[in-house]
C-alpha cells in the first residue's frame, strides 16, 4: 500500500504526534491541557477590579491585603482548598481574572482621608468592587460614598449602625454588605470568654469575682462596653471599674496602675487596634496579678509574639478562625496564609479571602460584574463553605432562617451565626503557641485540639491569695 519511503514519512509523523501529546500531558501534570471545568470557555476578558481598602501601614490593612491576595491567586490559578478549578471568574462563556488595587486610606488617623481614598477607588481606578476597611467611623463615611456611585461595598467594620442603616434605608445601602463580626454578633463568644474566665477564677476560690474592663476609646467598643457591664451582673460578679485609653496610646502604666489598686481578679479587655499589644507587654512586665479576657484582635496573629517582644501569654481573644476543623478549608486557608505572610491571620485576613470567594460567586451567579443591582441580588443568595464556616447574609426586610442563632442582634447584610453557620473561636496565647479554649462543648461543639484556659502563675498565687483572706 506504501512505498518504503512513504512508509518512513508516515512513521516519523506518528512519532512526532506522540512525542507532542506526552509533552503536553507533562506540562499540564498529566490532566488534559484545559480543565474539564473550562473546556467551553473560548476567551479571556478583562481583569475584574477589586480594591482592598484599609490602614497598609498598619497590621489590618496588611492583614487584608495579605487575605485578597491568596484569594485572588487561588481563584487565578484554579487552585486552593475551596475547590475553585476555573482560572478566573466565568461571566457568560468569559473568564476574568481578578486584579486587586491596593488603597491606602489612613482611617486610623483620619475620616475625611478613608472617604477621599474609596473615591478615588471608584472613579480614578475603576474598582468594579471594593472590598475591607476597618475603622466603625471611616466605614460609615465611606458606605455613604459607596452608596453615592451605587458599587458594591464589602466592608469590614465592627458597629451595629453599619447593618442598621442597610435596614433602615435599604433602598440606599444595599450596595453595602457586612463581612466581619459586629460588636452583636460577637455577643456570644465575648460572652463566653468573660464566662470562661470567671470559671476559672472560682475554681481558686473567689466566689464573688471582680471585673475591670479596659477599652480603647472608639465607636464600635461602645455597646460592646454595654454589654460587658451587663455579663458583669449576670454572671453575679463585682465591678472593679472602666478604663478607656486613646486608641492611639503607647503607654498604658497609668491605667494599668490604677486597675492593680482597683484590685480585680479578672481584666476584660476590649481592643481592635495596636494597643492591645502595649497592653499585653506591659500587663506582662507589671505582673498585674489578673486573669485575662475579651477581645485583644492583635493576639490573633503569631506575629503578636514578636510585637510584644515575646510576653503573649495568656493574651486572650476572640477570633474567626483559629488552626481547628472549623471547615474543610480552615486549616488549609490557615498553613497557606502564614507561608504567604510570614505570620498567621488576624479576623480581617481570613474576612478578606472568604469575601474576595463571596465577591467571586456573586459574578458568577449574576453572570455580570458590571449591573449593580443584579450583583446585590447575587451576594443576597449567598451560600458558601469557606474559611470560617457557611456564609449566608441576613435578606431583605431581615429575612433569615430560624435555625441561625441571635437573629435579634443581627440586621439586614449581617452574616449568620451559630451552629452550621459561623461559629467563631476564642483563643488563649500559651508557652509561646496559639491555643483555641473556646468553643468548650457549646451547643454540643469542640473543635479537635481544643485546650483549657490559663491564668500567669503570679495571678494565680494573688488571686489564692484574695480568696483566703
Amino acid at each position: 500500500m506504501f512505498g518504503k519511503g512513504t512508509k518512513v514519512l508516515f512513521l516519523i509523523v506518528v512519532c512526532t504526534l506522540i512525542v507532542s501529546i506526552a509533552c503536553i500531558s507533562q506540562s499540564s501534570g498529566g490532566a488534559p491541557a484545559t480543565s474539564p471545568a473550562t473546556s467551553s470557555v473560548e476567551k479571556v476578558g478583562r481583569p475584574i477590579k477589586m480594591a482592598i481598602l484599609g490602614p497598609m501601614e498598619h497590621t489590618h490593612g496588611k492583614m487584608a491585603w495579605w487575605g485578597a491576595s491568596l484569594a485572588a491567586d487561588e481563584i487565578n490559578n484554579g487552585k486552593g482548598p475551596v475547590g475553585w478549578k476555573k482560572k478566573g471568574i466565568l461571566v457568560g462563556d468569559t473568564l476574568h481574572p481578578i486584579e486587586l488595587i491596593k488603597v491606602e486610606t489612613n482611617e486610623l488617623a483620619s475620616v475625611p482621608d478613608a472617604v477621599l481614598a474609596i473615591e478615588r477607588a471608584i472613579t480614578v481606578d475603576k474598582a468594579d468592587i471594593i472590598l475591607g476597611g476597618y475603622r466603625s467611623e471611616a466605614i460609615l463615611a465611606m458606605q455613604d460614598i459607596a452608596a453615592e456611585y451605587k458599587r458594591i461595598f464589602l466592608n469590614c467594620g465592627a458597629h451595629p449602625s453599619l447593618t442598621k442603616r442597610i435596614q433602615d434605608d435599604y433602598d440606599k445601602y444595599k450596595y453595602c454588605f457586612h463581612i466581619h463580626g459586629n460588636a452583636n454578633l460577637v455577643v456570644f463568644p465575648y460572652k463566653e470568654s468573660m464566662r470562661v474566665a470567671i470559671d476559672a477564677v472560682k475554681n481558686l476560690g473567689i466566689k464573688q469575682p471582680n471585673i475591670a474592663v479596659i477599652a480603647e476609646k472608639v465607636l464600635w467598643t461602645e455597646p460592646v462596653i454595654k454589654m460587658a457591664d451587663g455579663w458583669i451582673d449576670e454572671f453575679g460578679c463585682k465591678k472593679a471599674g472602666l478604663w478607656q485609653p486613646s486608641v492611639t496610646a503607647t503607654d498604658l502604666t497609668t491605667e494599668l496602675t490604677a486597675i492593680k489598686n482597683a484590685n480585680p481578679d479578672i481584666i476584660y479587655t476590649i481592643f481592635g487596634g495596636p494597643i492591645g499589644i502595649t497592653f499585653q507587654k506591659q500587663w506582662t512586665e507589671l505582673k498585674i496579678p489578673t486573669a485575662l479576657c475579651g477581645n485583644n484582635q492583635e493576639a490573633g496573629a503569631t506575629a503578636f509574639w514578636n510585637a510584644t517582644a515575646g510576653k503573649a501569654d495568656y493574651a486572650v481573644t476572640y477570633a474567626p478562625i483559629s488552626r481547628v476543623a472549623i471547615t474543610p478549608v480552615t486549616i488549609p486557608f490557615w498553613d497557606n496564609f502564614e507561608k504567604l505572610a510570614g505570620t498567621t491571620t488576624t479576623e480581617i485576613g481570613v474576612e478578606l479571602y472568604d469575601g474576595v470567594y463571596i465577591a467571586a460567586g456573586a459574578i458568577e451567579r449574576a453572570k455580570t460584574f458590571t449591573d449593580q443591582e443584579a450583583l446585590v441580588d447575587a451576594l443576597e443568595a449567598t451560600d458558601m463553605v469557606l474559611a470560617q464556616g457557611r456564609i449566608k447574609f441576613v435578606g431583605k426586610n431581615r429575612a433569615a432562617p430560624s435555625d441561625a442563632m441571635g437573629l435579634e442582634y443581627f440586621y439586614v447584610h449581617d452574616r449568620l451565626f451559630g451552629p452550621g453557620y459561623m461559629t467563631t473561636v476564642n483563643i488563649q496565647w500559651q508557652n509561646g503557641k496559639i491555643e483555641t479554649i473556646w468553643p468548650d462543648n457549646w451547643h454540643g461543639i469542640t473543635y479537635e485540639g481544643t485546650k483549657p484556659y490559663q491564668i500567669a502563675p503570679w495571678a494565680v498565687d494573688a488571686i489564692k491569695a484574695r480568696a483566703a483572706r
